[in-house]
């Protein structure tokens, strides 16, 4: 009957504690899960397209790079909510600053081969460029 009960909580804690507002998922990632590049950050601009596999991306002029967001960030459904609790949806403007780089050097200065960044950009990115936002204006 113990064991019973003690199942019962800990299904009951497990449950109440998923994301505020958010769907289950892997959740967005964030820069501060990657070490910096040397480069100083370059501006990064476009608009936010949520894709059908709920990944979001940036469409800039010359191509779409999938975005890691500034610390902070979190994914409420199919919008990304800033830390001041402003709501980016598809098609809104993304103005930042950052660095653009390849997916395989996100992964290498993140935590690696079959880390959480490898899942996510095996995910979500395509063989396409990320987009590293270190700020968003």
């Amino acid at each position: 009957m113990l064991a019973l009960v003690a199942v019962a909580v800990v299904t009951v804690i497990v449950t109440q504690q998923q994301p505020d507002d958010t769907e289950g998922g892997m959740g967005i990632p964030t820069e501060n899960l990657i070490a910096r590049p040397y480069e100083d950050p370059v501006p990064i601009g476009g608009e936010l397209h949520v894709a059908s596999n709920g990944c979001f991306h940036l469409r800039t002029a010359d191509e779409q790079l999938f975005v890691v967001w500034p610390d902070g960030y979190r994914q409420d459904a199919d919008v990304v909510v800033a830390p001041d609790g402003t709501r980016i949806g598809e098609g809104q403007p993304v103005a930042g600053t950052g660095w653009i780089r390849t997916a395989e050097d996100v992964v290498f200065d993140a935590d690696g081969p079959d880390g959480y960044l490898d899942m996510v950009l095996d995910y979500c990115a395509d063989d396409e460029r990320i987009g590293v936002l270190q700020s968003i204006e």
